[in-house]
């Protein structure tokens, strides 16, 4: 059975329309929401083994914000996290006690497609959220 890859970024025809196709080819099962909503709607009714995540291209909320959403809801998930720039909203969560490891863009395919199947495998350690204090 194929595993699911939900690509997430809120830019339609962006990074993860382009991955999409190399993803298919590499046989995953694809869902590329383009809204928060989306995404939750995809993550209830297609739950994913992995998701992969364009930091950047998600602002409001953060995409550690949406990625703990779906952590909630699909606790087995791995997660793959991309950026282009410097600037992506993730050091208050680092600061928070959040463990996630952000990846470089450009990434060579063969290298992502190995990132994400490793996410798939040890979901684990790809993005933990520390408890809450009361």
């Amino acid at each position: 059975m194929a595993k699911r890859l939900l690509l997430v970024e809120n830019c339609e025809d962006n990074i993860c329309c382009g991955l999409g196709g190399f993803f298919r080819a590499s046989g995953f099962e694809i869902e590329l929401p383009t809204t928060l909503a989306g995404c939750l709607e995809a993550v209830r009714t297609k739950p994913p083994d992995g998701v992969l995540m364009i930091t950047n291209n998600i602002r409001n909320p953060s995409a550690f914000v949406i990625a703990e959403a779906i952590r909630s809801l699909q606790p087995n998930c791995g997660f793959v996290f991309l950026m282009g720039h410097e600037r992506d909203g993730s050091d208050d969560f680092l600061a928070a006690g959040y463990k996630f490891r952000v990846h470089w863009i450009p990434i060579p395919l063969a290298e992502l497609r190995a990132l994400v199947s490793e996410a798939i495998d040890q979901p684990a350690g790809t993005f933990f959220i520390p408890e809450k204090k009361p």
